[in-house]
């Protein structure tokens, strides 16, 4: 079994890098580098540094929700992707931890 990274990047829905949603333009930098996987997560609720309680409901469509961007690779691929997400997160939170990959089946092309 390998031992990759795994990347989590907690930011808000309305998060944004130009004019797009920040987790769009993460994932979108995730597959131009070739990370072997992404996932966008929106949360029910959660709070940062500014400490107010955001919350998924169906009545408030204009809420900044919780994001959860996560990626896993090899340590040195997330390495290489590392700057340009501090670079491009703002205002959330970066973690790094060691994942176990028990198992790990690209998708082949015939």
């Amino acid at each position: 079994m390998a031992v990759w990274k795994q990347l989590t990047i907690y930011i808000g829905k309305s998060d944004r890098w130009y004019h797009q949603p920040l987790y769009s333009a993460l994932i979108g930098l995730a597959r131009k580098r070739g990370i072997a996987g992404a996932t966008v997560t929106q949360a029910i609720a959660g709070f940062g540094k500014q400490t107010t309680c955001q919350t998924s409901q169906l009545w408030e469509l204009s809420s900044d929700v919780p994001i959860v961007v996560t990626m896993i690779d090899t340590e040195e691929a997330l390495a290489e992707l590392l700057p340009q997400v501090r670079e491009m997160v703002r205002d959330g939170l970066v973690t790094i931890q060691n994942v176990e990959v028990v198992h790990h089946a690209p998708v082949t092309y015939h």
